[in-house]
């Protein structure tokens, strides 16, 4: 592995604990706040996986991270999703438009995620304009921020296809 194939933290320390400790202890906070009873909601593994896509709120965790906590939770209820396309606004850091990373990881406090490189690739070659890469992500934080409550919840080993979008209009949105 390259070292250029990891997303290093952009925002950790900012948006969310920088250390894994105190991290998981501020999951946990946003699960109890969601009214969730345990530290950790139950992956129900027969779930009938019916979701196919979470609203979910990017700011910090202070901000919005119990919302956050919610959608995962139902998530949880809904079975063990196989990869976690993470779709989110670029909210124009960096130079590029649209981004997708096909190969390497993300890392957070909790650990590096690996790229489905296989579905990311087959979405890259689909979808036009893609600029391919972790530099396509410098700086920005609404795809990072899902993400330790995915590493959290499903572990580190669960697959991601990491794909920010500055045009969110309706011929982009068709497209992805």
């Amino acid at each position: 592995m390259a070292s250029d194939d990891v997303r290093r933290p952009a925002v950790a320390g900012m948006f969310y604990e920088a250390t894994r400790g105190a991290l998981v202890r501020d999951i946990e906070a946003c699960y109890a706040k969601a009214g969730l009873d345990r530290s950790v909601p139950l992956i129900n593994d027969e779930g009938p996986r019916d979701i196919i896509g979470l609203v979910c709120p990017h700011a910090g965790y202070m901000y919005s991270g119990s919302a956050a906590a919610g959608a995962f939770m139902r998530l949880a209820e809904d079975g063990r999703p196989g990869t976690f396309v993470i779709l989110g606004p670029n909210h124009g850091r960096g130079s590029f438009v649209n981004a997708i990373q096909t190969s390497g990881w993300w890392e957070t406090p909790l650990g590096r995620s690996p790229i489905d490189e296989a579905l990311a690739t087959q979405i890259a070659d689909a979808v036009p304009d893609l600029h391919e890469g972790p530099d396509g992500f410098v700086g920005e934080h609404s795809l990072e921020v899902q993400l330790p409550f995915i590493q959290h919840l499903y572990g580190v080993e669960a697959k991601i296809v990491p794909l920010m979008m500055l045009d969110q209009g309706e011929r982009s949105a068709r497209a992805v």
